[in-house]
């Protein structure tokens, strides 16, 4: 496990800062190392520091960005259970389905299709099925 003071100190900042360069390859290089530091973390300080960074992904302007971020949600549904997924992946993800950018609004159909395998039926009946009709 890292040390949580270590990573709080040094890495938070320079993942912040990375994870908004305007070079889109070094922005997906970041985005795809988020779940595999989520594993050494844990779900909390996942959810405390990093998890609004991810959320962010989501409105990027770079479609390879926004989808690198669904599938971000989708291994940290496996790390972290359907439980998880409810209450932040899928609450920001369906968030975006009334944006006015058009992009923004396709990216939720995106994120259901991708998340739908690793959620319970009861998240696809009462949040995916209305934001689909």
């Amino acid at each position: 496990m890292i040390g949580i003071e270590n990573l709080q100190e040094s890495i938070i900042p320079s993942l912040t800062d990375l994870s908004q360069d305007k070079n889109w390859r070094i922005k997906l290089s970041v985005v795809q190392q988020f779940p595999i530091l989520a594993r050494q973390i844990g779900e909390q300080f996942y959810n405390d520091k990093l998890n609004v960074i991810s959320s962010n992904w989501l409105r990027d302007s770079i479609f390879t960005i926004r989808e690198a971020a669904i599938e971000n949600f989708k291994e940290l549904t496996k790390i972290f259970g359907p439980a998880w997924a409810s209450r932040h992946a899928v609450t920001k993800l369906l968030a975006l389905h009334t944006d006015s950018n058009y992009l923004h609004r396709q990216t939720p159909l995106f994120g259901m299709a991708t998340l739908a395998p690793y959620v319970n039926p009861d998240i696809i009946r009462r949040q995916f099925i209305p934001v689909l009709l």
